[in-house]
């Protein structure tokens, strides 16, 4: 061993970890399931946060959005079961009521339906660049080519470029321009020829879908969905109505939005329009969605980037049929699906992120120190001292100091008293083995001498120790010791100093408190031996002999985690202190020559196999207690928690580093 001192020695007192020998660890059934129970949680929830360290996630972020000069995309596919291509049209209205005709482009387009939803033609007519038309004539893929050298007449309309209107579409769009409505279609040479009044009522029970984008001024406005071809008339949006009530069909908005965005799609973001259906069993509904438009940016780890919006949604509806000033908002109201959308001044910014392998580390080391402290916590709930020694050596003294720390330190403690021949006690005993059988009892019937009687009362509680620890349980006590259980009334307190008598014997030739200390750790409590001795019996060196081989022939037939512990200190002086202190880690070579030099030459053999003996078990080796000095009682009380594992993220202190303590001189 390194001499006190020496570089080695200090160099070992860094060791922030202090072991106890395995020889001396109590191991357990409760502790053993205990281990197995955290071994699975640690591998359930590493394995979760290696999927977490693996995953990616997104962090938003939200700021002020200064780019008011982008244009806006509006992705929409929306399907009309009861009303047919010809008679919707499709406007998109800026927040100033104008038509947002100029500057505007899309890619949409109508679908006819037949009345089970089933496409009818195979190639997709797309509505015109001013989007506010009906297309009514494009839908029809059978449209007659009218070529004719005649300049047609546009019947009082106003007149295209050419001058000339040579289709039923033309003249419409004449009656448009100049703010009729168009209602005469039989009477129109360019209808006639076409048929028009034919194809509209064969559409008549037609769906129409309507699906594709527009890209829009980013300032709020609208887009709707309504019936007749629309137009401008003194700065007012108005819809030519007269085909829809010319029709004797009856039709109805009620839609099916398969999916409405705004800006490219991406994965993950919500619409929360999509697959919404709206039903009419009767009447013409007008239905407005509300949209707040919030500018979305995504920026992936592979350094790609996608600028898109997300948008919440408010609905509200109401049927036209017979309005009055009760039924709805306001007297009039135009039928169809309005989409209202409001730009947000704000900017989502979302980034996707990893967790760092630093970050990983930390949560691995969080799960298995979390772990393995909450089982030790659970697994160290319940701690016993056994205070043993020789008469005389401050065993009950030691008892009350303990007791009166363990409670200063917020530590819930009671005692127990094996002794049954104990009188006094600075602290009154939980559980006293005298409210069971007494010494005198024992000898006034078996007529034993003291020792003989103390041993039969210790015989007779063999099982005491498990009557403690059962009724902590809630079990039954055995029959015969029935009268602790109104005694221990609610005893569920973790620590335990137990003051045994002073018999050497006790510990060293007979296995009664063997078998108390098994019934101490088959129950799950931590138990820990404390052997007193004496410090003014230890001065001489055959007397620090003998000490030694009690101290370390109690350890060997408990089996327990063992502490020695020189008492009264307080009685000695600073010469004696200073004489004592070589045997709190003795130096093999110097005691055997001390020895020697004070025995006969025949016993320096036994002399060196006993020091050889006491040097192979260095845990035979000694605190320093004064009772007087708060810090030397927590020093005995953190080597008897390490031995215990009652606190293992605290390093006991080496004997000889508490040995310079500010004793009076005597």
């Amino acid at each position: 061993m390194p001499k006190h001192g020496s570089f080695l020695s200090r160099f070992q007192n860094l060791d922030a970890y202090a072991k106890t020998l395995d020889d001396f660890r109590v191991r357990t059934y409760y502790g053993a399931a205990l281990t197995i129970i955290s071994v699975c949680l640690i591998t359930v929830l590493l394995m979760s946060e290696y999927a977490d360290y693996k995953r990616t996630e997104i962090k938003a972020e939200l700021v002020v959005d200064k780019s008011r000069k982008e244009r806006l995309t509006i992705n929409v596919n929306i399907t009309f079961p009861k009303v047919p291509c010809y008679l919707l049209s499709v406007d998109v209205i800026d927040s100033a009521g104008e038509a947002q005709s100029d500057d505007l482009t899309h890619d949409i387009y109508k679908t006819r339906l037949d009345n089970k939803g089933n496409p009818i033609e195979k190639e997709k007519a797309k509505v015109p660049q001013n989007v506010s038309t009906t297309d009514g004539n494009s839908t029809d893929g059978n449209s007659t080519d009218v070529t004719t050298k005649e300049c047609g007449s546009c019947y009082g309309g106003e007149e295209p470029p050419s001058g000339c209107c040579n289709t039923c579409e033309e003249v419409q769009e004449a009656y448009s321009k100049k703010g009729w409505s168009f209602s005469s279609a039989d009477k129109i040479d360019q209808c006639i020829k076409e048929g028009w009044v034919a194809k509209i009522k064969k559409q008549s029970k037609e769906g129409c879908n309507i699906h594709g984008s527009v890209d829009v001024k980013k300032i709020s406005g609208n887009f709707h969905f309504a019936p007749g071809k629309s137009f401008q008339q003194n700065h007012i949006h108005i819809h030519d109505l007269q085909s829809f009530f010319d029709d004797f069909t009856k039709h109805d908005f009620s839609h099916i939005i398969h999916h409405l965005s705004y800006g490219p799609i991406v994965d993950g973001v919500i619409n929360p329009l999509d697959g919404v259906v709206r039903q009419i069993e009767e009447g013409n509904y007008e239905y407005q969605y509300y949209h707040k438009v919030v500018a979305t940016q995504f920026h992936y780890l592979n350094q790609t980037s996608i600028y898109t919006n997300q948008f919440s949604v408010t609905q509200y509806e109401r049927d036209l049929t017979n309005l009055d000033e009760t039924r709805s908002h306001a007297h009039n109201g135009l039928p169809g699906v309005w989409f209202y959308y409001d730009i947000s001044p704000m900017l989502i910014i979302n980034r996707e992120q990893k967790k760092s392998f630093t970050h990983f580390l930390t949560g691995v080391c969080a799960i298995i120190g979390g772990i393995f402290t909450v089982a030790g916590i659970l697994d160290g709930g319940r701690t016993v001292q056994l205070v043993m020694g020789p008469a005389g050596s401050g065993k009950s003294t030691y008892c009350a100091t303990m007791m009166t720390h363990c409670q200063t330190v917020g530590r819930s403690v009671h005692l127990m008293n094996l002794d049954p021949a104990a009188e006094r006690f600075e602290y009154k005993p939980s559980i006293d083995i005298r409210d069971l059988i007494t010494l005198e009892d024992v000898m006034e019937e078996l007529h034993f001498g003291p020792n003989g009687g103390l041993i039969y009362c210790l015989e007779q509680v063999t099982f005491l120790s498990i009557t403690i620890i059962v009724f902590l349980s809630f079990v039954f006590l055995l029959n015969n010791l029935d009268w602790l259980e109104d005694e221990l009334g609610d005893f569920e307190d973790d620590y335990l100093i137990i003051d045994c008598p002073g018999q050497i014997e006790l510990y060293t030739h007979f296995p009664i408190m063997k078998r108390i200390c098994d019934c101490f750790q088959r129950l799950n409590f931590r138990i820990c031996g404390i052997f007193l001795l004496e410090s003014q019996f230890m001065q001489d060196k055959s007397k620090f002999f003998a000490g030694v081989l009690s101290a370390m022939s109690a350890m060997i037939s408990l089996e327990i985690p063992h502490i020695n512990v020189m008492s009264k200190m307080d009685l000695l002086g600073k010469v004696k202190r200073r004489e004592l202190e070589r045997y709190f880690e003795p130096d093999p070579l110097l005691v055997t020559e001390e020895v020697n030099a004070q025995t006969n030459p025949k016993f320096h053999n036994l002399n060196k196999a006993i020091v050889q003996l006491i040097d192979d078990y260095n845990m035979v080796s000694f605190l320093p207690l004064n009772i007087n000095d708060e810090e030397s009682v927590e020093v005995v009380l953190s080597h008897i928690d390490n031995a215990t594992q009652y606190g293992e993220d605290l390093e006991p202190r080496e004997p000889e580093d508490d040995f310079d303590y500010d004793y009076e001189d005597q």
